[in-house]
């Protein structure tokens, strides 16, 4: 018996030695569990302040921006040329910083973050699962929860990194789309530039030829001005040389009735005298005498041609009446015939001139005057019916 007691004795020994053995041993496991699992919380409430409590919202109202012009160029004016679609479909909220980050510092998430089982407050012990009976580690209030709402934000921040990086490559593609578009457009523009310049050269060139132009013409108005001023004087000169030339020819016609009034007497002196009787420019029975005095007389038509002579130069004229009765009224003596010039013309509708006649005879009775051809005026042969003008 006391050898079993001694055997018993030793075995409790030995027991008692790995018993506390192994407590040594479960208190340093403990220990290195306890740290990890508090260094697990803080990294974890580290851990949370870099998400996001919530995804930003787009901005509302949404920004605009100038969308990029993908007409192709022309020398046609655009009124609504066509633009980029890049965006419509561009995410805002991207650009936008979260308001707010998950925060585990409140002792109500330090103590969800530290209950490994889901605990009944009531009961004051772990709540079990009603079909298998074990104890819950899940739900609102244990550390599963947390973790998971934790997973589910990194979730979307991914997401949202992705998104973003997607975002990133469409901005790039319109970034260099616009690039390769603009080394287009400066290639283009430094042909045309070079053009320019050329052509900016022929017009400097071409403005020295019209300023040559221009001082040439100017001396050529100065000339044409003073041809213009000698061709007045010469006008003036004429004026003045067809007043002698009238009044010489006046006189002529004075001296020629003259002349002609005394072969008349000497005919009549003559035995067997007395003229042929024929219509010519010194028959009698009218005003043979050329008066020096110049009347007024309205102008206008005055007649027509009823008869011409051309190798005597001299027309037969069927005078209005009131052109009569103007020369009536003015005539100071009836044996005297006004020194008129009447002008022939041919049609209505932009007459045509054709001769001056100098009235020398005046047939009243019959209505009819005798004008002497002024040949030096004649442009065409007199025709019966040309009207008489005066003005």
């Amino acid at each position: 018996m006391g050898k079993f007691l001694r055997v018993l004795t030793v075995f409790i020994f030995l027991l008692s030695a790995a018993a506390l053995t192994l407590g040594i041993m479960l208190f340093n496991k403990r220990e290195m569990l306890k740290g990890r699992a508090q260094k697990l919380e803080q990294a974890v409430g580290r851990l949370a302040k870099t998400f996001e409590y919530e995804d930003p919202a787009p901005p509302d109202p949404l920004p605009e921006y100038t969308a990029r012009d993908i007409s192709e160029c022309t020398e046609v004016p655009l009124a609504d040329p066509t633009r980029s679609d890049f965006w419509d479909t561009y995410k805002h909220e991207l650009e936008l910083n979260a308001d707010e980050s998950v925060s585990l510092d409140s002792q109500a998430k330090q103590r969800e973050l530290m209950s490994y089982y889901k605990w009944d407050l009531i009961k004051d012990r772990p709540e079990r699962d009603s079909l298998t009976g074990e104890k819950m580690t899940t739900g609102p209030g244990t550390m599963q929860n947390l973790l998971d709402d934790l997973i589910k934000r990194a979730q979307s921040q991914i997401d949202r990194l992705m998104s973003v990086r997607a975002q990133l490559v469409a901005t790039r593609e319109e970034l260099e789309n616009t690039i390769v578009e603009l080394n287009q457009r400066k290639g283009t523009l430094r042909e045309k530039l070079a053009e320019i310049v050329r052509l900016n050269g022929e017009i400097a060139r071409l403005n020295g030829i019209v300023d040559q132009k221009n001082m040439e013409i100017a001396e050529l108005k100065d000339t044409i001005k003073s041809l213009e001023l000698r061709i007045q004087d010469l006008e003036q000169d004429k004026r003045k040389l067809q007043e002698d030339l009238d009044d010489q020819r006046i006189k002529n016609e004075k001296l020629t009735a003259t002349v002609a009034e005394l072969r008349g007497i000497i005919k009549k002196l003559e035995p067997g005298g007395g003229g042929s009787g024929s219509l010519q420019p010194q028959d009698p029975g009218g005003i043979d005498h050329v008066s020096t005095i110049k009347l007024t007389v309205k102008p206008g038509a005055k007649g027509t041609v009823g008869a011409v002579n051309e190798k005597q130069g001299f027309v037969v004229m069927k005078l209005s009446d009131e052109f009569l009765k103007e020369l009536h009224e003015q005539l100071q003596t009836r044996d005297h015939v006004p020194a008129v010039t009447l002008i022939i013309k041919r049609g209505e509708v932009n007459p045509k001139f054709i001769a001056k006649v100098k009235l020398i005879q005046l047939k009243e009775e019959q209505g009819l005057g005798i004008g002497d051809v002024l040949t030096d005026w004649q442009q065409d042969t007199i025709q019966i019916g040309d009207s008489i003008i005066y003005q």
